[in-house]
This record gives structure tokens, sequence and C-alpha cells, in this order.
């Protein structure tokens, strides 16, 4: 009952954000709706909602104040007070038909929201960016704080830095008393919102709801500088393509970003078509705001400024009242501009300063970059600067050399683009000798959106020119334009992120692929309106909207319809139920359960080696100081030498999920699964180093702490165990104590060549075994002599013929297999001195 309660009273924040955000923008900028679209003035006052409440979800957990239903017991204040006022002010609506281009947009947001409730993703594996967020958004709701605690006092300490180093691997920076999270901590706040009303499922439903709103938002967007046709094929580019659908599934705070970004675009154009300064001030908000989400929002800064010295140069100053509006518009949009982007570094000096240094250069050159352009600014302010620009720039070959660099840069960055420093950092995705993914940036954003869409944004771009330059048209478009030339040319000269999976697209999400789809909707209504096609569009607009629908279809199957890492989040919430109220957790597996542990679960939980004898050492160190005697404590690890230890209970977890494979070139996906089991054991007393003595223990399944090996091929699993291939030489070391003898051992054999392998086994450098394998599920025993001589080490040897799969039914596996081993077990006798 309790809990149902905190959830209502969480749920408040929703209605306060409609109805915050409807009026607040109706009294900042009076009478704007009259100059929107429906779309735009139902959802433009839903993101300045989001706008306005992300301040207090910034001040709150930055100061450890933060509490989940408080926050929405202010939500449902606030409603309760302004609704009617809403629902007074939106009686427009009651009258309102929508056309059948609404209901194209209504359509595409379903699909956008349903397909995104049917198919998240439990992105809460920790080692990847998702997982940060995901784990941080937890921690927040259930500490009410953005920094985390060190799970012991004195952990930050020089003595245990080996602790600290393997806790700060990913996402997490160490600092003196507490841990930083990464990445600003704006973005995971809400997600701890949602997650304070749905629980899990707010955690990965909250990019969902954003993207449904970003729909109507771009289509609003786009209305601006299209028609209804148009704006509906570039939402069928942008909500459609693949990576817009998987960015909506994941918890990463691209969404968001492209809220705010397509938000202050759209007040910005509706500003400067109607000569509204407020909404401009508003636009900028926006776009300021972005930064807080994403770090890399500070290239909005130094792009803007560029955006705004073209558009004070094409403006046409028709009147002293014009010329006096026109200059306090582009003042106060620079002014708020500045004021937001100041706040923001501070923000992020105070909630991930390490964070904040390592991107310094990066911050440093984009403000000197805005110091160059703005003393420019200031002077194409005056009229007469300007009216002189004006007549060099309409010239036609001065608005044909912009248009000439962008065709020949397309050209050359989509076919000849070299493989030269500074690209030459990574050895992934190559086409060709003299490619890597960098160069081949623009070519993955047109196998993303598709090649005619980059050959349309290619017109698009020269059609703008034209119109803003030779004909001083639409120059409404300019400081968007500007922006998004200036993304698409840092990004696709280097994107700084690796290109495995569709994670790679991950830069091109806030701005780059919402521009292309805007620009393309340009360049397709240019050429449909100057060969006359526009009598004809019955006939041509089936097969336009059909390729799009097709394109994106085929090229997001299987990933559209893949439900990944399902059953993450019953796999942390069974670990964490085994686990007693806080117990010290020794952690010795994999990174991706550690941060989700940490931070997810609130977990007391110290990162060490356990095959390290020093970091034995000082865990029991620190079991010694902060276990009290009689409790318990916890080793959590994926190795199988756990086994070893000695522990009052063990539990082995097993985990399975359904992922899409890596790829280092986009499209063609293919699901895969896969398996763990984590060992969770209870303890007493302390660490005692591992018995080196292997009797009657399986190894060579997979890879155990302790035992050196060579020729095996990583850990795999089917049907309910683990087993691996070895290549045509292999072996296994491991050490054994004085008194122990082995004296037999048994190998499970479970494939190898079809027709037969031979296979010699080699015990300390003596065969014990030498035949042709015929029975593909084998079990071999064999003796070892008694008159081996004594060792401290065991060593055996495989020696086989090898294969490789894909010369037989079709695979695509090229590897030279030897045997594929199930276990083995080595049996044997204490020595009596």
């Amino acid at each position: 009952m309790i809990e149902f309660l905190v959830q209502l009273l969480s749920l408040g924040v929703i209605p306060g954000v409609l109805c915050s955000g409807y009026v607040f923008l109706s009294k900042l900028c009076l009478g704007w709706e009259t100059k929107a679209s429906p779309a735009t003035r139902i959802f433009l006052p839903v993101a300045f909602g989001f706008l306005l409440w992300s301040v207090p979800l910034v001040v709150l957990p930055l100061w450890g104040w933060y509490n989940s239903w408080g926050l929405g017991l202010a939500g449902w204040i606030i409603a309760g007070i302004w609704g009617p006022l809403v629902v007074g002010r939106a009686s427009w609506l009651r009258g309102y038909q929508m056309s059948m281009y609404g209901w194209g947009v209504l359509l595409v947001a379903l699909i956008t929201f349903i397909s995104g409730l049917l198919f998240y993703t439990e992105s809460m594996h920790g080692g990847i960016d998702q997982g940060v967020y995901a784990a941080q958004a937890k921690n927040i709701y259930l500490t009410g704080e953005i920094f985390k605690p060190y799970p012991m006092d004195g952990l930050d300490g020089h003595r245990y830095r080996e602790f600290v180093a393997l806790m700060n691997k990913s996402g997490l920076y160490a600092t003196k008393g507490e841990m930083t999270v990464q990445f600003s901590p704006l973005y995971p706040a809400w997600m701890a919102q949602f997650y304070g009303i749905f629980g899990h499922f707010g955690l990965f439903v909250f990019n969902v709801c954003l993207a449904s709103l970003n729909v109507f938002l771009f289509y609003g967007l786009v209305r601006l500088y299209a028609s209804r046709f148009f704006a509906l094929v570039s939402l069928l580019i942008f909500a459609l393509n693949i990576s817009q659908i998987w960015i909506a599934r994941i918890t990463l705070s691209e969404v968001f970003a492209q809220t705010f970004i397509i938000s202050g675009f759209l007040a910005l154009g509706i500003s400067q078509k109607c000569n509204m300064r407020r909404l401009a001030y508003v636009g900028v908000l926006f776009l300021g705001g972005s930064f807080f989400v994403r770090i890399d929002g500070l290239l909005i800064l130094p792009l803007y400024m560029c955006g705004l010295l073209t558009y004070l140069v094409l403006v046409h100053h028709d009147g002293e009242k014009s010329v006096l509006m026109k200059s306090m518009h582009m003042g106060g949009m620079l002014g708020t501009l500045l004021v937001v982007f100041g706040g923001g570094v501070w923000f992020y000096y105070l909630s991930s300063n390490p964070y904040l240094q390592a991107l310094l250069p990066t911050l440093k050159l984009a403000l000197y970059a805005s110091g160059v352009v703005l003393p420019f600014c200031l002077v194409v302010r005056k009229p007469s600067i300007s009216s002189f620009l004006q007549k060099i720039v309409s010239r036609k070959l001065v608005w044909m050399a912009p248009a000439l660099i962008v065709v020949g840069l397309a050209f050359y960055g989509y076919f000849f683009r070299p493989y030269i420093e500074p690209f030459a950092t990574w050895d992934r995705g190559r086409l060709m000798d003299t490619r890597t993914f960098q160069e081949d940036s623009l070519q993955y954003i047109g196998q993303y959106l598709s090649l005619p869409v980059l050959g349309l944004a290619v017109v698009g771009t020269c059609a703008i020119l034209n119109r803003i330059f030779r004909l001083g048209k639409d120059i409404h478009i300019t400081i968007f334009f500007v922006i998004w030339l200036g993304y698409t040319f840092v990004y696709c000269y280097n994107p700084n992120i690796s290109p495995y999976h569709i994670w790679g697209s991950r830069r091109f999400l806030p701005l780059i692929f919402p521009g292309f789809a805007l620009i393309a909707a340009i360049g397709l209504q240019w050429i449909c309106s100057h060969w006359n096609l526009q009598m004809n569009r019955k006939r041509w607009a089936i097969p336009i909207l059909s390729f799009f629908i097709g394109y994106y279809a085929w090229a997001g199957w299987p990933l559209s319809v893949t439900q990944e890492l399902k059953g993450t989040v019953a796999f942390f919430k069974e670990i964490r139920n085994k686990i007693e109220k806080d117990s010290l957790v020794f952690f010795s597996a994999t990174t991706r359960f550690f941060e989700p542990l940490y931070l997810g679960e609130n977990l007391r939980v110290i990162r060490f080696d356990m095959n390290n004898p020093r970091h034995i050492e000082l865990a029991n160190e620190i079991i010694a100081n902060d276990v009290k005697g009689g409790d318990s404590f916890y080793l959590l690890t994926n190795s199988a030498i756990d086994i070893l230890f000695e522990s009052v209970e063990k539990v082995t977890i097993p985990y399975e999920y359904t992922y899409i494979k890596s790829r280092s070139k986009p499209l063609g996906w293919e699901k895969d699964k896969s398996r763990f089991q984590l060992h969770l054991l209870k303890m007493r007393g302390s660490f005692r180093l591992p018995n080196s003595r292997y009797d009657n223990f399986t190894i060579g399944h997979q890879k155990i702490e302790g035992i050196d090996e060579e020729g095996f091929f990583q850990d795999e699993y089917a049907d309910g165990q683990f087993f691996r291939w070895t290549t045509g030489t292999a072996s296994l070391s491991f050490p054994m104590e004085k008194e122990y003898r082995p004296e037999a051992m048994s190998l499970s054999i479970i494939g190898f060549k079809a027709g037969g392998c031979r296979l010699r086994v080699s015990y300390n450098d003596r065969v014990i075994y030498d035949d042709v394998l015929t029975i593909e599920h084998t079990i071999l025993d064999l003796d070892i002599p008694e008159d081996m001589p004594s060792s401290d080490r065991g060593t055996i040897q495989f020696v086989t013929e090898t294969f490789k799969p894909s010369d037989y039914n079709g695979s695509t596996d090229n590897r030279d297999l030897g045997i594929r081993i199930k276990g083995l077990r080595i049996f044997g006798s204490t020595q009596v001195p």
C-alpha cells in the first residue's frame, strides 16, 4: 500500500510538466499559439515543461535532497492550481478536425510508442554507457543524491588504490570521500523520477515517451519549411530509421538531448518567422538545456555564433523599427545562450568535475571559437555593413561557392576519403585497405537513412543556399542550417566512438539525423516543384512513401523486433535478494555486473582480483576491520575457481539473454544468446588462498584463474554446459601441492572433425594417449604412469588434426578447430611423507 502511494505521488510530475509548460509558455510568449501548427501548440509546451522541471531535477540530487514523491507532490499541487486554466485555454481542440496528414503523424508516434513498449531493452549492464545511466538513475532514486559513498571508510586511501582502480574502470571516477559518476546527472534524475512511478519499467520507457514526443515536435519543425506531404516524408526518415528506433529503447541520453534541440529550433523558427523575441529566448534556453543533458552540447555555442553571424549578414533591414527589433532579438538570444552555457560549465564542475577536466581542452576550443566569431556578429549588426555584405553574397558565384564545397565534400567523403592520420586509430569496419570506420562515417549515415536521403540532402543544401544567399528568402532557417552543417562536419570528421553494433550511430542522433531528414525533404520538395510534379502527386506519392517504409523495415530487421537483454532486471534482483542487508560483497567478475550492483542495487560492493595474493591479503585486512566477528560476507564471481574457496553457503545464479551481435558495419543484424553462471558464496572468517589441489575438479571447459593455458578459443555455452574448442595444439598447466600425486584423468570430448580425428595427449611431456577418435561424444579415462617424476606443476597437452567449419554445411566459421572439450578431471591421492 505504501509503495503504491509513493508511486501515485511521484506520478504528479507528469501533470505538473503539462500544466507548468503550457502556462509559463503562454505567459512568456503571449499569442504564440496563433503562429504555430496544432501539433506544435500541443507538444511544444510539454517539452517546455520538461525544460522547467529539469531545474529542480538538476539542483535537488546535486545537494542530496532529491525525493521522487516530494517532487511529484509539488506536481499535483501545480496541476490542481493551473489545471482548469490549461483546460479552458485548450478549448480550440474541441472543434479541431484532424487531416489525413495529422492521422499519419499520429500513426508514426503510435508505432514509436507501442514498439518501444513491446521491445524495450533492459539495459543495465555495467561497463557501457547505457548501464551507467540506468544504475545512476536507480542510485539517485534510492539515495537522493548523485555521488556514491565508498562501500567502506578509508577505501579511497593510498593503501587500497588497486581496488579503487578496478572500481572506476568505466563510468565512475574515484574522488575524495565518494565516487563520482561520469555523466551529467540530469537525464538519470528524470529516469529516477519515472522509476519512482513505474519501477524498473519506468527506467526503460522514459526514452520511449520522449521519442514519441519528438515525432510531433519534429513534424512541427519541418512544417515551418515544407508542405505537409514532404513533412510527412521527412518524418518517416526521422522516426523509422533503425537508429532512432533503437535509441528509443535503450537508456542513453541522446533522445533527451534531441528533445531539447528540436524544441529549440522549433521555437526559434516560429519566433524568427513572426518576430516574437521572447519565444526566441525560449528557443535558446532549449538549445542551452541540451548542454546539461550531454556535454557535447557545448558544440552548439560556437556553431550558434556562426549561424548568428550568417543570419545578420543575410537578414533584410526594412525600416528603423525592424532594425531595432532584429538587433534586440539577436542580442537577447546571444545573452541567453551565454548565460545557459555559463551555468552549464558550473553545473559540470559541481556534478562531474573529472569529466569536465578531461574535456576541458575541447571546451576551451569551443569558447575560443565563440570569442573569435562574436566581434564579427557585433560589427555586422550595423545596417550599412550588412547591406554591403548582402550585395556581395547575393552574387551567383558567391552563393555557388559554398554549394560546390558541400557537394565536393559529400562526394569526397563518400567515395574517396583516404585512410590517413589522425583517423588511423581503429582497425574496424574497413571497406578497403585505405578506409576505416571514421573515413566511412558518411557511408554509414547513408546506410542508416538510405542513399537517396543523402542525395536529397545534398540537393536540399544547394536549394537552401540558393534561396538564402541569392534570393534572400527563408532566412529564418539559417541558424538551424549552419549548426546542422557544423555538427555533421565535426562528427563525420571523427565520430569518436567505436563502430561496433548500432552503438556507433549515437553521435548522429540528436541533430545530424534529424537535420538530414529535414534537408532531404526540402530537396525533394524543390525537385518536385522544379519538375512540376505537384499535379501528379497521387501517382508518385505512394511509391515514395512505400520506398522509405520498405527500406527502413528491411534495414531494421530483426533488430526492430528484438527485445535485448530481457531478464536482466530479474537477474540483478535475485542477486540482491540473496545478500543480507549491509553485508560486504567482494566482487571478482565481469565489469557488466559491478555498476548495476554497486550503484543500481546500492550494495556495499568492493571490486578485487581474487587471483591476486596481494588482493586477498588486503581483502582479509578489510574483513578484519569492517566485518564483526561471526558476521558473514560474500564473494561474487563468474569464475570456476570459487569452488576451491571454503564457504558457508553457495548459490549459482544462471543468466541468459538475447542480444544483437556486434558488427563493424551498419545493417545485416543477427540475434544471438549469451549465458552466464554467477556464483555467490556466503563466507565467514576470512579468505584463504585457493587450494592448489585441482583433484576431481572440472577444468578446460572455461577459463579458470590459477590455470595457465594456451591454444583454447573463448568459452561457449549450450544445452546447460560450458565447453571450448582447441586449436591444433593446446595445453593446460596447473600448480600441485607437494603431497599430491595425480593418478588418472577423465577427458570428455563432444566434437571434432567429421570422419574422425587423431588425438595425442601428453602429461608433463610423456604421451599417455595417441589414437583416432571416431565417436563424437567420447569420455577418455587415462592413467598417469606411476613412475612420473614429482613436480610442482602438472601440464597436459593436446595435439590434434584441425578443420574449418566453413568447409561444411555452409558455415561462416573460418576458425581452425581441433577438439571440443566439455571438461577434464584429474584424480589422485595425497602421499604421506
